[in-house]
């Protein structure tokens, strides 16, 4: 792909943020930017909870530290 059809692919899927569910264009995104990839999750729950479950199933990172980092805000906006 030349650098004109990626910079086209990706202007495309940063559009598609505005009307398509967050899953189908985030991985839009990463195709375009050439991370693709076949395996996939679900979070259950959905939200900070599933994130936490998922990616911090020790509970080392702190709600404190991930207020701080901005995480606590990812988690609840954009993966629910």
């Amino acid at each position: 792909m030349s650098d004109l059809e990626t910079k086209r692919s990706t202007e495309n899927a940063l559009k598609a943020f505005a009307t398509q569910p967050l899953k189908v264009v985030a991985t839009g995104l990463f195709n375009a930017l050439g991370y693709a990839s076949k395996k996939t999750r679900d979070l259950k729950p959905t939200g900070l909870e599933g994130f936490c479950a998922m990616f911090n199933p020790d509970g080392r990172l702190k709600r404190k530290q991930a207020l701080r980092l901005g995480l606590a805000r990812i988690g609840t906006r954009v993966l629910s």
